[in-house]
């Protein structure tokens, strides 16, 4: 347990949103994105969901760091039918 879980140090769900966004700006995500991804990640805490809320925010940053997630990368959707294709333009780093 870390030391600020051992104080049972809270922060609200705007604060920790600006928090957020703060971190995955200093990664380099557009405001905009950042503000998306880090309002989803508190909304997922907040709803009890914790494995899917800010503790994902150390994995987002190593992703930048080591090349795998492209921080200014812009979804798109494509959808011919009832089925759809999107594109998160994901760094594909499997070798064949």
């Amino acid at each position: 347990m870390s030391k600020a879980a051992e104080r049972g140090v809270r922060y609200k769900g705007p604060d920790l949103k600006r928090l957020g966004q703060a971190i995955l700006e200093a990664v380099g995500t557009p405001e905009d994105l950042a503000a998306i991804v880090a309002g989803s990640l508190v909304d997922a805490n907040l709803a009890g969901h914790d494995s899917h809320g800010v503790i994902r925010l150390t994995s987002y940053v190593a992703g930048v760091r080591n090349g795998q997630v492209q921080p200014g990368a812009r979804g798109s959707g494509w959808s011919p039918s009832a089925a759809a294709t999107t594109s998160g333009d994901w760094v594909n780093t499997s070798r064949t």
